[in-house]
């Protein structure tokens, strides 16, 4: 039996990288703190997540203090205001 061509995603796994999942949070969306206290603006820049096993994708997310983090997108709730971590 003929062995067709590994599409994308096997060959990703095959170097130990999944494949990202698609976020359902767009650019331009309020991310608050733990505390609902600090507002950050998700930008739109995404990369993967490094965490062993994870999946997700990192979101820039851009402070008002001017700082920028990377939290993923696998530790953020939704609640009323828009995405809170976790």
């Amino acid at each position: 039996m003929k062995r067709l061509a590994p599409n994308r995603a096997e060959i990703l796994n095959q170097y130990g990288h999944g494949m990202p999942r698609v976020s359902p949070i767009r650019g331009g969306a309020a991310i608050y703190s733990r505390d609902k206290v600090s507002k950050g603006i998700f930008t739109g820049g995404t990369r993967p997540c490094q965490l062993e096993g994870c999946g997700g994708n990192c979101l820039r997310v851009q402070w008002s203090d001017g700082k920028c983090t990377y939290p993923c997108a696998e530790g953020l709730v939704r609640f009323r205001r828009g995405w809170r971590l976790r």
